[in-house]
């Protein structure tokens, strides 16, 4: 973040946004393309997309999501993990997943393990009616070695073997 002038909460959204709408889409078109058609269809089907990844990589260890109070045009999704500081991560996955929608969308924090909740609780607001085409990003499946960057994680268990953009989170 000090290199480029930015808090890590930007940094960190603006990766989550990124990961959706080019790495994800470049690694798990299909999968993302088959977890929903909207923005609230594929939310909600968040947990059936990291079980579909699990199934792939076996040594992955995903967050956990579920919604709740969902209505036409918002929802709460809980978010847990063993990681700590990756709100804003989520927030632009969130974001990016909006684009990837054609769907504008709103992402608030509303409960924070940093706060002393147990879990993080994002409010995510749609305009009721919002496109179902997921046409806006492609799903093609690039398998060229030379089209993905590699790095280390904090924990290299959880992204064992799969493919992407990697993110040193230590140091």
């Amino acid at each position: 973040s000090e290199v480029l002038g930015a808090s890590t909460d930007d940094v960190l959204q603006a990766f989550g946004e990124y990961w959706i709408t080019h790495t994800a889409s470049e690694g798990y078109g299909g999968l993302l393309s088959a977890t929903g058609a909207t923005l609230p269809e594929f939310l909600v089907e968040l947990p059936n997309f990291h079980a579909r990844v699990a199934m792939i990589f076996p040594a992955l260890q995903p967050p956990r999501f579920a919604c709740s109070d969902v209505t036409d045009a918002s929802l709460r999704l809980h978010y847990w993990t063993k990681r700590r500081g990756l709100a804003p991560f989520v927030v632009g996955l969130v974001c990016g997943l909006g684009r990837r929608f054609g769907t504008e969308v709103e992402v608030r924090l509303v409960e924070s393990r940093d706060a002393g909740a147990d879990h993080d609780v994002f409010e995510v607001r749609w305009a009721p009616g919002a496109p179902a085409a997921a046409d806006h990003f492609p799903t093609t499946r690039f398998n060229d070695p030379a089209n993905r960057f590699s790095g280390r994680t904090r924990n290299n268990d959880d992204v064992a073997g799969s493919p992407g953009i990697y993110v040193r989170l230590d140091d």
